[in-house]
């Protein structure tokens, strides 16, 4: 799935970031497609990969979003709770994110008309991603729990575009990381459910198949 620019203006360092998240992916996958090990070490392989290419402090994890401050339907598809980022680019090697949850003072400052969302740290971001591997589930991938992350990442890009417009919003990923055969997951059918809730122009795919699992 190619990212589609959106209604904002260029944007440089998404741009070249974005790129190396690209690179970076594509090395993560053929290093470890063989291996099986849980999620949370994925994520910190495909983040060693991304640091490799733009340095230490530009790369971040696991930074929440308020779900109830997204709009009201955001606000029920995700049920008040807060929204875990998996994988995050900084524009600037400038790390300043405590959990929100954690936050001593009142308000985030992130500015009217929302100051408690976290949404305004957006434009501190210039990639934003979420990672799936199959080889973390028994089962296989849950076709619901994939869709959801693109849901997600939209809901975010979404409600940030329409509370600070004009602000710089990153581009976002969801890696679907397929390293496993069997079961087979079916992107054909995935592409047919995304269909059905197009996510939003700034949120992209990227992809691993191992040979003969489609």
């Amino acid at each position: 799935m190619k990212l589609v620019a959106g209604p904002t203006p260029p944007d440089p360092v998404s741009e070249a970031h974005a790129a190396a998240f690209e690179e970076a992916w594509r090395e993560f996958t053929e290093t470890c497609a063989g291996t099986v090990a849980p999620e949370a070490t994925y994520q910190a392989w495909l983040a060693h990969f991304m640091i490799q290419r733009v340095g230490l402090m530009h790369v971040v994890r696991e930074v929440d979003f308020g779900a109830r401050h997204l709009g009201e339907a955001a606000a029920a598809r995700f049920r008040g709770s807060n929204l875990m980022v998996d994988l995050l680019v900084l524009r600037e090697p400038v790390v300043d994110l405590p959990r929100r949850a954690a936050l001593a003072q009142v308000e985030l400052p992130d500015g009217a008309p929302n100051p408690k969302s976290g949404l305004g740290r957006l434009k501190d971001f210039s990639v934003i991603t979420e990672l799936k591997v199959s080889a973390t589930q028994i089962e296989g991938l849950d076709y619901t729990e994939v869709v959801r992350d693109f849901e997600k990442l939209s809901a975010i890009l979404n409600a940030a575009e329409q509370q600070y417009p004009g602000a710089p919003l990153p581009l976002a990923f969801v890696g679907i990381f397929n390293n496993r055969s069997k079961p087979r997951f079916n992107f054909e059918h995935l592409h047919r459910r995304l269909s059905q809730v197009p996510p939003h122009p700034r949120v992209g795919m990227l992809r691993f198949d191992l040979p003969g699992s489609t």
